[in-house]
């Protein structure tokens, strides 16, 4: 910048300097100025302040006059009949008037201050009334306004009747005056000195009169101006205002008070004989002051300027009012009552010297003020603004070097000014960067990141984004943005920084593609494992299935046994693929949780019980000890628990080869929640400690060689964690090589029983059956022996051990229980234990003994005088003490239980829409011994069959047509909410909810022979096992039950194809969905996996959005069943 403009520029921002200081400094004079108008308001505040503090000073003593006058009056009038009961020396005084010519005066027997009476009433038939006006005058002398003796003020004039015939002067008239009346008479004296206050009350009411008084008259008879009231002399005696007070005796007006207040009551009672510079107290036409008179020439200003204002200090009434007449300023407002204005008079002199202190303080400020403002711009301009003209210049030179720089830098660089649209700063890499083919501008880079970019942003705050900025046709630049609001040149500005991101974008669209080729081969793997497993799994139930039905056919023993271990292996190679299914689940995020109500316990026992043969039989013990708080119904999902147990039990089974595997529940309490731990204990060969971390990993086992001693895919404990996880919960493990492992479930349930709950309690109805029974053991083992107590105590019994029973004479044993589970320090089994506590003279259990071990029977067996029992289930050990609780023993001809029902007693109800289903149901059921058989195509016939005859039983389908399978349930528990009901479904994802539905139980299609048999061994009460007999012993000739099935199918197909085919034209996706789920428990019945799959397909193609897929998954499932059908058909020929 050349020098010119330099010097230009110094010159302009100097004369701003100065021009300021100018302005601030009549700013200040102005400031002031106001200062000074505020001090004088407020002086005139206070000074309006002081006028109505003497003003309210003079109105209260008007009041408090008036109050005392009316409260005199009000009270005598209210007790008129009570005063005229008084006695007064009426005879003296009507002598003494008499003799007085009728005048008189009062001594302290009437009155306490002496009055003078002039009355004409001193005959006798006056004296009635002459009684009544001495007792009011008696009571009048005693009030404090009228008692010269009383503090106060004290009034002076008298008491007279209307008529004139009665007056009492207060103070005395002298000897002249009395003369006077004498001569005059007592009636036109009193009517003289009464005229003036009787010409004031005429013309009024008596309503008037009351509401009115008191009546306040300034009297005429004031001095002059200028006359000193404080004389003693004929001041003395001259009164300021005459206060004029009716009696009425009901509406008669019987006395009237006529008094006045003097001037020395005034000063000294009104005015508190205080001089106030100033205040002045004027009578009613504003002529006359009343107080004090002017004294100083001060007060005499003031006087005299109230007197040429005294035609507007006339017209004041009771509001207050302040003006300015030149430099003279008035207060003035009327004191109600007599009439009299109060005024309160100052001016400019006595403004200035109130405020005079004020006055020389603010003008020293001012001072102040201007010379430390003047002597700042002087110093401002000598030392900053010279020394800065010279900054500036090196300023700028450093201001080309930082543009050079910028220009040179690898980094694109902008500022751009979103108020003007301009850009001010660009360097040569940012230009590069947005330079276009087509010949767009960069400013429009700039404006469409500062439009983007919220207003809200305020200054210093940073964006950061990647932008795709085309600058060709076919080429678009990747800049990464950098951008930040900054003031610039008094503007606020957006500065840029631009980086090109072309090769990492390249990278990355590298690095997508190689992970989306990952992706598609993790999915593919997953995909084929689940297909592989799915195709696998499907001849693997079909040949389970036939091997289930030729077991169960009479064949040789040695023909069973091979039978028996081709299945165990087909149920190994089963599990196996059910992991590898579960596998696929949990990579895909498909792996779902059913809660439903559960026993804990009942999961734990039917789990030990499945392994307990395969553990007995390599002679191992099996022990389970189950919390007696985990009988209750939990929410929960018994399905996966279950298969956590089954996956760590196996691993148990297979890792110990002697000593014990022990499983435990137990409910674990805390402040937070609580929680169910199940855990499995073994002996067997341990875990090191450098490998427990990755055992829970996908296909990982403790060393290389477990695979090939034991076998296993190191799918198991994955999957465990997984399930438990997801049930919100966890597995621990504490192992050491050589002495086993412990693996510990937590897993929270919902709605667990308070376990404050007393353990006695009854439940369901066995306490009370065991109550006070001393039931004895002779186990030694301390966690068998506190788990049989918890539960002997929470069923009613009083638990004892043997010793116990034997240190008391008069103890007595019930029943006793043993066990051959458990090792004992003599080594005898339950009945040697038995023989050698009779043999040694101890008293025998009066009930029985029960010997308990994992491998005796679920039915109490009755042998040697002892029941054998299984230690795996609480039921059984429940019912057992049940029938032996009687109080005599049971003889051993007796039967443990009474006859049962069987399978065949059954009378069972089969709802199900699918011919086929329900063919291949009922013919199994047959199988199983059942004969009382009857079904339904729907929900609304079986529940008109239930009408005609319920059944034991109900079978019933989840989706059917007019009445399905939830509806059915509700309709028939509203009758027999006992009712037993059974579901069954073709896909998991149509299972029910347990805890809405409270079905009794669920069968997954297609339903399998075992599966079946355990439902009527549950209800049935018996073990029910397949017969070998004919579906119909009627019948001459046997079709075999496929057959029997695919033609049922047949006669169903082409009702259910035209259906489905009238659904997918019309893109009905609810029909649809309920006529593949029909169609889908026909096919799982007929066991055709490959029409299953297809039909998957279907209903896949049923959720997408278009109905492309749906046509064509459907004409495919249609060539393959009619194919099928073909086939059949020429087999059966």
């Amino acid at each position: 910048m050349p020098q010119r403009i330099l010097a230009r520029s110094y010159r302009y921002h100097r004369r701003l300097l100065y021009g300021a200081a100018v302005t601030l400094s009549i700013a200040i004079l102005g400031v002031a100025v106001l200062a000074s108008i505020t001090v004088v308001d407020q002086y005139r505040d206070k000074q309006v302040a002081l006028f109505v503090t003497k003003r309210e000073q003079v109105k209260s003593e008007v009041d408090n006059l008036s109050v005392r006058l009316m409260q005199f009056v009000d009270l005598y009038e209210a007790a008129w009949s009570l005063h005229q009961k008084d006695d007064v020396p009426l005879q003296t005084y009507q002598l003494r008037l008499r003799e007085g010519n009728d005048v008189t005066g009062t001594n302290p027997d009437l009155t306490v201050t002496p009055f003078t009476l002039v009355s004409s009433l001193s005959n006798s038939s006056d004296a009635e009334r002459l009684a009544g006006l001495l007792r009011i005058l008696r009571d009048v002398s005693a009030a404090p306004s009228i008692d010269a003796r009383k503090i106060g003020v004290t009034l002076h004039g008298g008491i007279y009747s209307p008529d004139g015939k009665f007056m009492a002067f207060s103070p005395p008239l002298d000897e002249a005056a009395q003369r006077v009346a004498r001569q005059e008479g007592a009636v036109r004296f009193n009517v003289s000195k009464t005229a003036f206050a009787e010409n004031l009350l005429s013309g009024q009411s008596p309503r008037e009169l009351r509401a009115n008084r008191p009546f306040w008259v300034t009297d005429r008879r004031l001095p002059e101006a200028g006359v000193d009231i404080l004389n003693r002399g004929e001041a003395k005696k001259t009164a300021i205002s005459e206060i004029v007070l009716p009696i009425f005796h009901g509406e008669q007006r019987v006395l009237t008070i006529d008094v006045s207040v003097g001037f020395d009551d005034f000063l000294q009672f009104f005015l508190h004989s205080e001089r106030t510079p100033g205040f002045f107290v004027l009578d009613s036409a504003s002529q006359q002051n009343l107080g004090f008179s002017p004294s100083s020439a001060a007060d005499k200003r003031r006087y005299r300027a109230i007197q040429r204002q005294s035609s507007v200090i006339g017209h004041s009434d009771g509001t207050l009012r302040s003006y300015r007449d030149g430099g003279v300023f008035y207060i003035s407002q009327k004191i109600n009552g007599p009439g009299w204005v109060a005024v309160y008079v100052f001016d400019w002199r006595d403004v200035v010297a109130s405020l005079h202190r004020e006055a020389i303080l603010g003008l020293c400020i001012v001072l102040a003020s201007l010379l430390f403002l003047w002597g700042s711009v002087i110093f401002f301009d000598k030392r900053i603004a010279g020394p800065l003209s010279v900054s500036i210049q090196k300023r700028i030179e450093a201001e080309h070097f930082s543009k050079s720089v910028i220009d040179t830098i690898p980094v694109g660089v902008a500022v751009y000014v979103p108020e003007t649209n301009e850009v001010v700063l660009e360097n040569a890499v940012a230009t590069q960067m947005l330079a276009d083919d087509n010949g767009k501008r960069s400013i429009d880079f700039y404006t469409r990141i500062a439009r983007d970019w919220p207003s809200s942003h305020e200054a210093g705050d940073h964006l950061f984004r990647e932008v795709a900025w085309p600058v060709g046709a076919n080429r678009t630049n990747h800049i990464g943005v950098a951008a930040s609001r900054t003031p610039y040149g008094g503007r606020v500005a957006v500065l840029f920084g631009l980086v090109d991101l072309n090769f990492k974008k390249e990278n990355e669209r590298l690095l997508i593609q190689a992970k989306e080729k990952a992706d598609e081969a993790n999915k593919a793997k997953s995909m084929f494992l689940a297909l592989m497993t799915h195709e696998i799994r499907t001849p693997l139930h079909g040949a389970s299935g036939h091997l289930e039905l030729l077991e169960r056919e009479v064949i040789e023993t040695e023909h069973r046994e091979r039978v028996a271990l081709i299945r165990r292996a087909f149920g190994s190679l089963l599990q196996i693929v059910d992991d590898l299914l579960d596998l696929t689940k949990v990579e895909s995020n498909a792996l779902t949780i059913n809660s439903v109500r559960m026993c804990v316990n009942d999961v734990v026992e039917q789990a030990v019980q499945q392994f307990a043969p395969a553990i007995t039989r390599r002679g191992v013990r099996c022990l389970c000890f189950t919390d007696p708080r985990l009988d209750d119904n939990v929410h929960g999902d018994p399905q996966r628990t279950g298969q956590i147990l089954l996956n760590l039990l196996s691993n148990a089974t297979k890792f110990t080869e002697s000593g014990v595997i022990v499983v435990r529940s137990h409910l674990i309490i805390s402040d937070a929640r609580s929680l169910v731990r199940l855990e499995v204990t073994d002996t067997g060969i341990g875990i090191p400690s450098t490998v427990q971390s990755t055992l829970f990993s996908p296909m990982s086992q403790a060393d290389n060689t477990i695979s090939r001693r034991f076998g296993g895919t190191g799918l198991g404990l994955f999957l465990c964690r997984k399930l438990a996880k997801l049930m919100g919960g966890d597995i621990t493990l504490t192992s050491a090589p050589g002495t086993g492992s412990t693996f510990r479930v937590d897993l929270p349930f919902g709605a667990i029983r308070d376990p404050r709950m007393n353990d006695a309690d009854d439940y369901d109805g066995t306490a009370p059956r065991l109550r006070d029974l001393h039931i004895g053991t002779d186990i030694r083992d301390p966690e068998w022996q506190a788990a049989f107590a918890r539960r002997v105590s929470r069923w009613g019994g009083r638990f004892v051990t043997l010793p116990d029973a034997d240190a008391q004479e008069d103890a007595s044993l019930d029943i006793l229980v043993t066990s051959s589970d458990i090792d004992r320090t003599d080594g005898r089994n339950g009945p040697e234990l038995l023989a050698a506590h009779t043999l040694s003279g101890r008293v025998a259990p009066k009930l029985g003994t029960i010997c308990l071990a994992s491998d005796h029977p679920l039915v109490p067996r009755h042998a040697d005088g002892i029941w054998y029992l299984t230690s795996l289930s609480r039921q059984a050990l429940r019912s057992a003490l049940r029938q032996l609780s009687g109080r005599t023993p049971v003889p051993e001809s007796q039967p443990m239980y009474p006859p049962q029902r069987t399978a065949a007693d059954l009378d069972i109800l089969i709802a199900e829409d699918e011919d086929v289903s329900r063919r291949l149901l009922t013919d199994q059921l047959r199988r199983l011994g059942c004969h009382r058989i009857r079904s339904a195509a729907n929900g609304l016939a079986a529940l008109a069959l239930w009408h005609e005859q319920p059944a034991d039983l109900v079978i019933t389908d989840l989706s059917m047509p007019e009445l399905d399978g939830p509806d059915l349930l509700r309709e028939i528990r509203r009758v027999d909410p006992q009712a037993t009901i059974i579901c069954t479904t073709a896909s998991v994802r149509d299972a029910p909810s347990f805890s809405e539905t409270a079905f009794d139980g669920q069968l997954d299609k297609p339903v399998s022979l075992d599966d079946l048999a355990r439902i009527l061994d549950r209800f049935a009460g018996k073990s029910v096992n397949p017969i070998n007999s004919d579906i119909d012993s009627t019948t001459t000739s046997y079709t075999p039950l496929d057959d029997i099935l695919w033609r049922a199918f047949q006669n169903e197909w082409t009702k259910d194809r035209a259906s489905l085919d009238a659904a997918i034209t019309a893109y009905d996706k609810p029909l649809t969905k309920r006529l593949v789920h029909r169609l889908r428990g026909a096919l799982l019945a007929l066991g055709d996996e490959t029409l299953i799959a297809s039909l998957e397909s279907v209903a896949d193609a049923v959720q997408a959005p278009q109905d492309g897929p749906l046509q064509q998954a459907w004409c495919y499932l249609i060539v393959q069943i009619e194919s099928k059908l073909k086939s059949v058909a020429q087999r059966t020929l």
